[in-house]
């Protein structure tokens, strides 16, 4: 509650003494004196006030002024964080499979067993180095981000131009940018004037910059005096002046990086390693405490460390080995690193290999328009030009652009126009011979152009068409140009005017070869060629695809241009946060949310006169039921109860230390404004808190989103996650960087920044939606084999763990000895000279024996023959426990019964004597169990790799193969184990005496695979009851979210819904909303 307090009394005192860092680009934290709390956005306000607030000039700052500034900001760069890596290393040794692990090696070591101790803790040590080398990127792409910032930079200190290192910048700094540069810190530009340096000339020239790494834009921006300029991008063009008035994290740049090193996603993979350890944590744990009561209530005996040994702690070692799936994160590790090498070659390289499970149950992809969708780059298109004169063809507009474009100023329509005629003709070449650049009265550029074979001159020219056409006498054209520029900027193109003079010498004079201006359509970003219906279809089919684009209005119009080309929802929302009320981000939600819920005041009264401190608190306390939240002020002793009861406490300027300690609120600043400022922005917040439904709703009906922010993007994620789906991200820059850490899957496209592959999942190495297809598609089988061999390993361990349980309570071998020779304590049957034990039990070795070789042949799982999955992979663990608790005890009924039939085989008319088997000696029994256990392991697994039979798809060569040999090394141990004591237990192979003893094996063989086909039977008859009657949803909870499958309108306005998924399957995204709406 202190801490509560602390941290509220804390963002007043910053509310008066700076100006808050905002969610939205141009807003910056800068130190103001006494300013009262305001968001100062300097993307809005004029230079002169951004220097007053800045307290610089267009001369810069002092070296002393840098040192106190630098001091008081820190330096231009993002803070790093470290971890001890011995920490993190131990750190998984500290989870529910490692306890038991580790519980297991303990009394392996008290009973001098060091066999089994070295065995035990070198996998424990393996899994921890395996999750050590998978450990979290979060660093990485900090580091990456970091280094992304310009190392050097241009700024006026003590009135000189000096080379400085990026890192030193401060607030107030005034800098140098030409092209080529990187910006270093978040900056307010000067004008082009040196005489007027701090009026806005909007027809002047602009610098342009390049800011597709930070907002996704695959245009340069033009900026022009008094603008902003973000941390990270790219000069294109021009030179400029400019103040800096953020640095470091404060930057637009470096709030990417904090967004990104606030989240600490948790592979979904590990979560359900974690659920499936504290099932086997506990039922380990119950299984111990019966165990000690069974052993110490009916036994009699020693248990001392040493050679005398401990029959208690023996079994508990037992259980502990056989409950534990101690390689199941090693294979598990390896299956996901062949799954991620088979990614490798569909050209997707995965970073964090949970993300390969991840993957396999996207239901939504959240694709990044620029580069991913489109090509990011401009293009003329030849079915996009109108020719507007007679007998003038394509090729000749092509032609006459190109020869009207000057490509040595790099301006990039120019560049365009330039190449688009290259690539369409190879035709005559004019010699240039004057050129006019750009003129603004006109809207247009002019070169006159020789033409080497007739020398006749020529004027072509490009520009506004509108300006274009005023050049020709004739406008009966007017129109048809009109409608056609209308449409195209619809479609989010451009329109390109270009027409053709003879004989010019000056504007206006010349006579005109082409009557009218010819349009060309310039395309900003056409849809790249392999994202076709061929790739979009799939995508949809297995998770619907919303693109994301940081487009701004009017370049809104070509996202829509560019999902309609491409077949996809064309339901796109231009933000989902309005800009002048962003998102609340985490840190304000923490910092600041507790307020909402303490606002408020009764007015019923108007005061109260001549109260003791007793009388404040029963006043507080008659306020509350008329209004649930009461505030209170005071400062003074008598004041502290009735601060502590009130919903808020606020303890004014000046109050005592009892009044402080017993408010939530402690105000710096003397006056009632302050409660009030606080009051209002409590309540904005609690605004946009409200509307987090609303926005949940909007982002899931949506099929793209434009103009989008960084923060953003990354808040779309977290809408969709809170929606219960599995999201995925693509992208390119550090704006998507953000996003991409937070997403279950974050993948980076081709040619992506250093920053967006560090926060990356998977970083894609060719470009287009294609590779992401063929990624989901061999996700999908990578976790079939996750799941059948989770579902066969908890089947497995089950089946050991209660065989032995109940095996050691449930028989007593003198029970079935009925020719038993009393010897005391002991005893020994009359048809051997072997002692029989108290109670029947498998040494612990051969117990380990059979988990290391199912295990070591479950490595090959990866390369089994699966099927992937229509519709994105879910984890249903209720599903999955209940169908590996069917095999699991069937298979352990199996063994029970063959333990009651061989301890029965030395008794008249037993079913061994009835067959004509030969009746084993106590040391073979044990043996022959031994054997059926493992038999049953291995064929346990053909069952529980399909949801049909067993036969219904063959496995792979390398698995068969793989299951024959561990199946023929249990046999051949089996026949030819020698006759020992292990565990204070006589052994025996079956096939050292020869003769009739080779038949147990093939026995024990015959009798594991009849149970086998039962098994397989059951196991469909299981999968059958629960899809039909659907329990734990095993039906509706694993639905594709297709595109418009899902509708939280009535059916009947949703044909395609009903048509694809049914009508209940409608229901679940209602179900998921309104989830989220009732939180």
């Amino acid at each position: 509650m202190t801490a509560c307090r602390m941290k509220a009394a804390l963002w007043l005192r910053r509310s008066r003494a700076f100006v808050t860092l905002g969610d939205q680009k141009g807003e910056a934290e800068v130190a103001v004196g006494n300013t009262t709390t305001e968001e100062v956005n300097f993307e809005k306000i004029d230079l002169k006030e951004a220097l007053s607030i800045l307290n610089t000039t267009s001369h810069g700052l002092s070296s002393a002024e840098v040192e106190r500034r630098l001091k008081e900001y820190g330096p231009n760069k993002l803070p790093e964080k470290t971890r001890n890596p011995i920490l993190v290393f131990l750190g998984y040794m500290w989870n529910p499979l490692s306890w038991a692990m580790e519980a297991a090696a303990i009394i392996a070591i008290a009973l001098l067993d060091y066999a089994d101790f070295a065995l035990i803790v070198g996998l424990l040590i393996l899994n921890s180095v395996i999750s050590y080398v998978e450990e979290s990127s979060a660093d990485k792409a900090i580091a990456a981000l970091a280094g992304a910032l310009a190392p050097k930079a241009k700024a006026i200190r003590d009135g000189t131009v000096q080379t400085i290192d990026a890192v030193s910048l401060v607030p107030g700094d005034v800098i140098i940018m030409k092209f080529g540069d990187i910006v270093p810190a978040d900056c307010k530009l000067f004008s082009d004037d040196p005489q007027k340096p701090y009026e806005k000339h909007s027809e002047g020239v602009p610098i342009q910059i390049d800011q597709a790494a930070l907002t996704g834009e695959s245009l340069p921006a033009k900026k022009f005096t008094g603008d902003v300029a973000f941390s990270g991008s790219a000069i294109k063009a021009g030179e400029r002046h400019a103040v800096v008035y953020a640095t470091g994290i404060n930057t637009f740049f470096g709030k990417a990086a904090a967004l990104i090193s606030g989240t600490n996603n948790v592979a979904h993979l590990q979560i359900i390693m974690t659920k499936i350890g504290g099932v086997c944590l506990v039922t380990i744990g119950i299984w111990v405490v019966i165990e000690l009561c069974v052993q110490f209530g009916k036994y009699r005996h020693d248990c001392v460390s040493g050679e005398e040994g401990c029959p208690t702690l023996t079994n508990m070692l037992v259980i502990l080995v056989g409950g534990i799936p101690i390689a199941m994160p090693t294979v598990l590790s390896v299956t996901l690193a062949l799954g991620a090498a088979k990614l490798a070659t569909e050209k997707a390289i995965v970073a964090r290999m949970s993300a390969v499970e991840e993957m396999a149950g996207m239901d939504i992809l959240c694709s990044d328009k620029t580069g991913t969708l489109t090509l990011n780059k401009l293009s003329i298109e030849t079915g996009n030009i109108f020719v507007t004169e007679p007998g003038l063809t394509i090729d000749d507009v092509l032609k006459y652009g190109a020869l009207a474009a000057d490509i040595t100023g790099e301006e990039l329509i120019d560049v365009v126009l330039y190449n688009s005629y290259a690539q369409a003709s190879q035709g005559r070449f004019m010699e240039r011979c004057k050129y006019h650049p750009f003129q603004p009265p006109i809207k247009l550029t002019l070169e006159i152009s020789k033409e080497q074979k007739s020398g006749v001159e020529l004027c072509p020219t490009k520009g506004a068409p509108r300006s274009g056409r005023n050049l020709g006498p004739k406008k009966n054209r007017e129109n048809r140009i009109k409608n056609v520029m209308y449409l195209a900027a619809s479609r989010g193109i451009r329109s390109l005017g270009v027409a053709l003079y003879g004989e010019a010498q000056e504007i206006g004079k010349s006579r005109p070869l082409s009557e009218d201006m010819n349009k060309a359509s310039v395309s900003s970003d056409p849809p790249r060629p392999d994202c076709g219906t061929h790739t979009i279809t799939p995508a949809t089919e297995m998770g619907v695809v919303k693109m994301i684009t940081g487009d701004k209005v009017p370049k809104v119009a070509i996202a829509f241009e560019t999902v309609h080309r491409l077949g996809m929802g064309t339901n796109l929302r231009q933000s989902p946060l309005p800009k002048d009320q962003p998102f609340p981000s985490k840190r304000r939600l923490k910092e600041r949310g507790g307020l909402v819920r303490r606002l408020g005041v009764d007015k019923e009264a108007d005061g109260f006169a001549q109260v003791f401190p007793e009388h404040k608190v029963l006043i507080v306390e008659e306020l509350r039921p008329r209004q649930p939240r009461v505030g209170m002020t005071g400062d003074g002793v008598n004041d502290a109860p009735a601060l502590k009861r009130a919903d808020v406490g606020i303890a004014v300027h000046g109050a005592t230390e009892a009044a402080r300690w017993a408010c939530d609120i402690v105000l710096t600043r003397p006056g009632l404004s302050v409660i009030v400022s606080a009051c209002s922005t409590a309540r904005h917040i609690f605004q946009r808190m409200k509307n987090f439904p609303k926005y949940t709703r909007m982002i899931v009906e949506a099929d793209g989103f434009a103009q989008v922010y960084p923060e953003h993007k990354y808040l779309i994620v977290e809408c969709l996650f809170q929606a219960l789906f599995a999201v995925g991200m693509t992208g390119d820059g550090v704006n998507d960087a953000p996003a991409l850490k937070k997403a279950d899957d974050g993948i980076a496209v081709a040619g992506a920044t250093d920053g967006a592959r560090a926060a990356a999942d998977i970083v894609l190495t060719d470009p287009g939606l294609g590779v992401i297809i063929h990624a989901i598609i061999i996700a999908r089988q990578i976790f079939q084999c996750v799941k059948n061999f989770i579902n066969y390993r908890i089947a497995a361990t089950l089946q050991l763990l209660t065989f032995f349980f109940i095996s050691v309570f449930a028989f007593d071998p003198h029970d079935f000895c009925q020719s038993a020779v009393d010897n005391g304590y002991e005893y020994a049957c009359g048809t051997d000279s072997e002692e029989w034990p108290d109670f029947f039990q498998l040494p612990v070795l051969m117990l380990m024996l059979i988990t290391l070789l199912n295990d070591g042949t479950l490595i090959s799982i990866g390369y089994d023959r699966v099927k992937a999955s229509p519709r994105p992979e879910k984890w249903n663990l209720r599903v999955l426990f209940l169908v590996s608790t069917v095999l699991g005890i069937v298979s352990m009924g199996s063994s029970l019964l063959l333990v009651a039939l061989v301890l029965d085989s030395p008794n008249p008319g037993s079913l061994f004597q009835k067959m004509g088997l030969p009746v084993p000696p106590y040391g073979k029994l044990v043996t022959m169990i031994h054997l059926k256990v493992s038999l049953s392991d291995f064929l346990t697994l053909f069952a529980a790799r399909t949801e049909s039979f067993f036969f219904s798809r063959m496995p792979s060569k390398l698995l068969m193969a793989a299951c024959c040999v561990a199946l023929s090394l249990s046999t051949v141990l089996a026949c030819i184990w020698p006759e020992l004591e292990l565990d204070h237990v006589p052994v025996e192979g079956l096939a050292l005496e020869g003769g009739d003893n080779y038949t147990l094996s093939g026995w024990i063989w015959i009798f594991s695979i009849v149970w086998a086909f039962g098994l397989d039977l059951l196991k469909v008859g299981t999968y059958w009851v629960v899809l039909k009657l659907d329990i734990f949803q095993a039906r509706t909870g694993a639905l594709v979210n297709e595109k418009k499958a899902f509708s939280t309108k009535d059916t009947k306005d949703s044909p395609i819904a009903e048509e694809v998924t049914g009508v209940v399957e409608t229901k679940l995204l209602d179900k998921k909303v309104a989830a989220v709406e009732e939180q």
